[in-house]
């Protein structure tokens, strides 16, 4: 009884320490847009009370996972929904994608499926069209049998005139793909819905920032809300480990019991 006592402790800390980790990443989200000036009165901020993600899904009804954690996910029934854009406030045109090393190299990069484009916009030109803030824009675009996926945004180059004269990079959610080695992605599951918000519990928000510190004619505000993606049914890497453990908890409950 002693070992299932730590077994069970062990668990209660993992599980304390994804909670607490959550919160204190939230830190990371910038407060500000280098945006703002083209969206006044609008509030683009993605996350608190208020926010873009308040607006969508209701802040209380989310959950952030961990910069640690979400940069491979994992399906234990390999199958995923699909994923549809729910907001964009960039210029840049992105097109978003995935994959599931199906040749089992270890690279991903060499065999993405771009899955949606969202068209560019023309800030010096005052042009925002194709911007949008919305669950619905539309049908979830399905995604391929995996057992995991990494998951890709393109930012294409920029329109004529746009301050942002310098091509942004693919970037990815696995980061030791990134180029300059920053997360580019920050992720939130949908835990519940209320009385204003009618959620796919269950499914998961990726949020993406898709400038870079580097870019010499604007370098990024890291404000995560240049384009973000509602998924469904994937898990983030550590929640499937602890699911697991959690897993090997109760069967060693029931064979600790029997004795």
């Amino acid at each position: 009884m002693k070992t299932l006592g730590r077994i069970l402790m062990v668990a209660m800390v993992a599980s304390l320490l994804i909670a607490g980790n959550a919160m204190a990443d939230y830190t990371t989200i910038s407060t500000s847009s280098d945006d703002s000036s083209y969206y006044t009165p609008l509030n683009v901020n993605l996350a608190g009370y208020g926010g873009i993600l308040d607006r969508l899904y209701g802040w209380d009804n989310l959950a952030r996972i961990d910069d640690l954690n979400d940069q491979i996910f994992f399906s234990t029934t390999e199958h995923f929904d699909g994923a549809r854009a729910v907001v964009k406030y960039a210029n840049y045109a992105h097109e978003f994608g995935y994959s599931m090393d199906s040749n089992n190299n270890g690279i991903y990069t060499d065999d993405i499926t771009w899955m949606f484009t969202l068209p560019n916009n023309d800030y010096a030109g005052g042009d925002l069209s194709n911007n949008f803030e919305s669950k619905d824009m539309g049908a979830f675009t399905a995604i391929a049998d995996a057992s995991k996926l990494v998951f890709f945004l393109d930012p294409s180059p920029p329109a004529p005139g746009n301050e942002n004269n310098t091509d942004a990079s693919r970037w990815s959610s696995l980061q030791s793909l990134n180029i300059d080695q920053m997360d580019h992605m920050v992720t939130y599951r949908i835990t519940s819905s209320d009385a204003t918000h009618n959620n796919n519990v269950g499914h998961y928000v990726l949020a993406w920032e898709d400038n870079w510190a580097g870019n010499p004619a604007r370098p990024s505000d890291w404000d995560y809300n240049d384009v973000v993606v509602e998924v469904g049914t994937p898990e983030p890497a550590t929640l499937v480990l602890l699911g697991f453990g959690l897993i090997g908890v109760v069967s060693l409950r029931k064979k600790f019991g029997k004795k």
